[in-house]
């Protein structure tokens, strides 16, 4: 681009002027290496807002505006001619750079490359956080899951261990009764064994399932405390964007333009007011480019981040959180476990009286055999039933954890 209109309209002054023509040849030569260097400046400035130079451009504007200042007062230093003349173009020429010096133009770029600069460095920082908390879950949820298993897998056990018991127990009564054997004492030992094993299975594997959903809520404050990290990164990101959103932006954008268009009217004489003008739309031109690049990264950002950040929080993001599935389903296989617990073992089956015990008619015993078997059978029956019942009380709610995890996943609903 070139700056003509000033050096057009100094020559046209020169040519009107009293000087001889010796004298004017004279200062014109001076002009036309004036001009050249001014002319060299004038095209080196609006590079300098150029997007791809990284870091601020300020300083390296007020260096090179100082040192075209500089050069006004030294520009026709040694001409033998029209010293007032030519020190009143120096001077008109010092307030030109002097006025370019001071715009603001620069100023609103660097803002916008420092928030473009911003917003790349902070994608990167979300990107890895969502990463991190994405694992941390992760990993929070594979042990859940694994634990979540053991515990079914205890139900199922115990489940069998107590069909088992009940079912050797009676199957042990009825075929001594079958036989009509008075073999008490191997009757109460054989039916007693029995059923004390099922009773020491059932204590440990209570003690094993109890462990279990201790460590599953363990595990739920844990995960509360992912959540908690995620619902902190939000709110970080709503902070950052208060100062790097687009409309920061744009209004950086606006102001480097109107600082670019003021450079004209600041100006004193009508050449210089028309390269102002020019060098305004060269300055225009790159806050343009400027702008257009930290738009670019903006909606890069802002299509990365959306749903997952800022804004309301996308259902992807909320189902890889939260998910639901998993729980319902570990919940209705509990629900199926409990079933399974009541049509086990009920208090009627496990009756004991001086002539049924286990539903089995102690029918051809003596009296006394009878009075035996019940006294020393009820109360082993008696502990199973008491150890069973604590089973059905352990797993009275075999909703416990998809609830316990609705409470935890309240913390995403507040961001959907």
């Amino acid at each position: 681009m070139a700056y003509e209109a000033r050096l057009k309209e100094v020559l046209e002054a020169l040519e009107k002027s009293n000087f001889d023509a010796e004298s004017k040849e004279k200062i014109r030569r001076a002009l036309d290496s004036y001009f050249r260097e001014r002319e060299r400046m004038l095209g080196e400035i609006a590079p300098l807002l150029e997007p791809g130079r990284t870091g601020p451009c300020l300083p390296a504007w007020l260096a090179r505006l100082e040192d075209a200042m500089k050069m006004t007062h030294e520009a026709f230093k040694g001409v033998e001619v029209g010293q007032l003349w030519l020190a009143d173009i120096a001077n008109e020429e010092y307030r030109f750079f002097f006025h370019i010096h001071f715009s603001r133009a620069p100023v609103q770029r660097d803002k916008m490359v420092k928030q473009t600069e911003n917003l790349r460095t902070a994608m990167k920082e979300f990107e890895n956080k969502w990463q991190e908390i994405k694992n941390a879950d992760q990993a929070v949820d594979e042990k859940l899951k694994k634990v979540a298993e053991e515990y079914e897998q205890i139900l199922a056990h115990v489940a069998g261990v107590a069909a088992e018991t009940e079912k050797e127990a009676r199957e042990k009564m009825a075929s001594q009764v079958l036989l009509g054997t008075a073999a008490v004492s191997y009757l109460l030992g054989a039916v007693g064994i029995a059923i004390r094993a099922g009773i020491a299975v059932l204590g440990s594997k209570l003690s094993e399932a109890e462990a279990r959903k201790l460590e599953i809520f363990a595990l739920f404050s844990r995960e509360e405390q992912v959540f908690a990290v995620f619902k902190e990164t939000r709110d970080i990101v709503a902070e950052f964007l208060e100062e790097n959103d687009y409309p920061q932006i744009k209004d950086a954008w606006d102001d480097g333009e109107d600082a670019a268009e003021a450079l004209q009217s600041a100006m004193n004489t009508a050449g210089q007011k028309s390269d102002a003008a020019a060098l305004g739309e060269a300055l225009k031109d790159e806050l343009e480019d400027v702008f257009s690049a930290a738009e670019r990264e903006y909606k890069e950002f802002a299509n990365k981040h959306q749903y997952l950040f800022f804004g309301p929080l996308g259902a992807s993001y909320y189902q890889e959180l939260a998910e639901d599935d998993t729980w319902k389903q570990f919940s209705e296989n509990w629900k199926k476990r409990r079933a399974d617990f009541d049509e086990l073992l009920r208090e009627r089956t496990l009756e004991a009286s001086p002539d049924k015990i286990l539903e089995v008619s102690l029918e051809g015993f003596s009296d006394d055999e009878k009075t035996r078997i019940y006294y020393e059978l009820r109360e082993p029956i008696r502990e199973l039933l008491q150890a069973w019942n604590k089973w059905k009380e352990s797993t009275d709610d075999p909703n416990w954890a998809l609830e316990s995890r609705e409470r935890l996943k309240s913390t995403l609903d507040k961001f959907r």
